[in-house]
């Protein structure tokens, strides 16, 4: 009885072990979803990124340079970043306010000799000619007072800029002259940069304008950063040379990019259509055309022959017997076999690197 009991047991393992064995045996894939999607064919066109605010500022006074801003240095809106020898126009301010009091003084004196006239003209004892000319003598003697106080106005608007300001919050990315040397009105001192407000420029073929929207979401992707923005605005002026459009981009995330890295950007060339869409990964290329591996319930993979469309970043437009929500293989098809039963591997280990965002050029 015993032996009959450890047979069965025997028997119990070696079935459960062949079960096992097979399982183990089975190709180990990874699978994604097909969705259906907005999808245009794309381009990819060299963009830089560029600063909304960027400015070369230059004195609007002559003199000597008494000190200028560091390189690299952090400026608020209305900080100084360089200061212009002053001591000339402050003399030109004491000119022009004692020429203002002298004209002052002769006006004053001017009235009061207009007065002594009226009363000799009611008298006869003055010429109405002599109190005309009186009068003329004091209208003039008013213009040159506001002569004067425009030129001490003047004086201090100049004076006010030999401290040049910054228009801004930046940094200080460039010094045009040096301490101890001479200004003129025009002369570059520093390039001044918000290193805050930054934007994508990109040139673009005339043609691809037809299919760009303001405010249209775009990819861009770098060496380093895969990311989204927003069309800001597509200047209708192509160069007619190049045959080229500037596009501008506002950044989702400003902080990822430097001012001057080169940045690519996705651009439809065609007309959006709502399609199928499936991962990049999940084509088959082969001599016999593209295909994908569809998983069915009994987790048999069935390769299914497509067409290939516009693509989108790491999605695929394809024709064919796909449909949204069908599972499909995006790794370990390249050695399957029609027909063949796989084993699917847990969606959280599907992957050993984080997804990159969609690239999705749909109106927002």
């Amino acid at each position: 009885m015993l032996n009959h009991i450890l047979s069965a047991l025997a028997l119990l393992w070696l079935s459960q072990y062949a079960v096992n064995s097979k399982a183990q045996t089975l190709p180990v894939v990874h699978v994604a979803l097909a969705e259906q999607r907005e999808m245009a064919g794309t381009v990819w066109v060299p963009g830089t990124v560029v600063s909304r605010q960027d400015a070369v500022l230059s004195a609007e006074t002559e003199g000597q340079l008494l000190w200028i801003a560091e390189l690299g240095v952090q400026v608020k809106k209305g900080d100084a970043v360089a200061r212009i020898d002053d001591r000339v126009l402050k003399l030109e301010l004491r000119r022009n306010q004692s020429s203002a009091a002298r004209i002052m003084a002769q006006l004053a004196y001017q009235n009061r000799q207009i007065e002594r006239l009226q009363e000799l003209t009611l008298h006869n004892n003055s010429s109405h000619s002599e109190l005309d000319q009186a009068r003329s003598q004091s209208a003039m003697l008013e213009q040159d007072l506001k002569m004067a106080r425009v030129a001490i106005e003047t004086t201090r608007l100049l004076l006010d800029k030999t401290s040049i300001r910054a228009p801004f919050p930046g940094v200080i990315a460039h010094r045009e002259l040096m301490i101890g040397e001479f200004t003129e009105p025009g002369s570059e001192l520093v390039r001044l940069v918000n290193t805050k407000q930054l934007e994508l420029s990109a040139r673009a073929p005339i043609a691809l304008a037809r299919h760009a929207k303001t405010g249209i979401k775009l990819t861009l992707r770098s060496e380093h950063n895969y990311e989204s923005g927003v069309l800001r605005t597509l200047i209708p002026v192509g160069d007619e040379r190049t045959r080229m459009l500037e596009a501008r981009v506002t950044l989702a995330d400003p902080s990822l990019w430097f001012i001057g890295e080169a940045v690519q950007l996705a651009m439809t060339n065609s007309p959006t259509q709502t399609t199928i869409a499936v991962p990049r990964d999940a084509l088959v290329l082969r001599e016999d055309g593209a295909s994908v591996f569809k998983v069915s319930d009994q987790q048999i993979a069935r390769k299914l022959p497509v067409t290939v469309g516009a693509s989108n970043g790491d999605y695929v437009a394809i024709s064919g017997a796909v449909q949204s929500n069908d599972l499909l293989i995006v790794r370990g098809a390249e050695s399957l076999s029609d027909g063949q039963k796989v084993r699917i591997l847990p969606a959280s280990n599907a992957s050993g690197k984080p997804p990159q965002p969609e690239s999705v050029l749909s109106q927002s």
